[in-house]
């Protein structure tokens, strides 16, 4: 599922013209560099280099983009069922091979004692937290209120006095102490005051 969503995703992403004429002028370059003698020699033959090499590379990402939409929305193609192969052996593998796994964690202890990868790894997760912060702070809001809204009286109460507990108590009795000496504060005033 997880190749087939980023097939799909890239697949999209190649669907945008604008997308497609950036890799083709990058292939073309790229061809430039590597080749620029077969290239200068199209000149000679009668053929722009340019125009050639747009519609080459321009079918090339085509040919590409329409690969990766087959892949992705095919959950049967050959390439999805090599790539489950490929996990469930990755998976099996970690699960029974100890030496295969020991090197894996080696790695990862590793690339996390890097500071640049390590500082990296904090500001993605940064961001990502960031970017999701405002839905679970509403989702978390949202779950507290239903749940309280759905709660009883005497589950409320309950609840607060096995929470509380002892301290209940204490609270009833302060609040009532309370409670009565601003009451005999304002009886004094106003006889007072009267």
């Amino acid at each position: 599922m997880l190749l087939d969503e980023g097939l799909r995703e890239l697949a999209q992403w190649l669907d945008g013209e604008e997308v497609q004429a950036l890799l083709a002028a990058k292939i073309l370059d790229v061809a430039g560099e590597e080749y620029p003698k077969l290239i200068g020699m199209l000149g000679f033959v009668g053929l722009s280099a340019e125009d050639l090499g747009n519609k080459f590379a321009g079918g090339l990402v085509r040919g590409a983009n329409k690969w990766l939409h087959d892949i992705g929305d095919n959950p049967e193609h050959e390439r999805c069922q090599a790539f489950d192969r490929t996990v469930e052996g990755f998976i099996e593998r970690l699960k029974t091979d100890p030496a295969f796994l020991a090197r894996i964690d080696q790695h990862k202890r590793e690339w996390l004692e890097r500071p640049a990868l390590r500082e990296s790894i904090n500001e993605h997760m940064r961001d990502a937290f960031k970017s999701l912060a405002p839905d679970l702070r509403d989702g978390i809001a949202e779950h507290i209120a239903a749940t309280v809204r759905n709660w009883d009286d005497a589950t409320l109460v309950r609840d607060l006095e096995l929470s509380v507990g002892r301290d209940l108590q204490f609270i009833r009795v302060n609040g009532t102490l309370v409670g009565g000496a601003v009451g005999l504060i304002i009886h004094a005033v106003s006889t007072f005051m009267f």
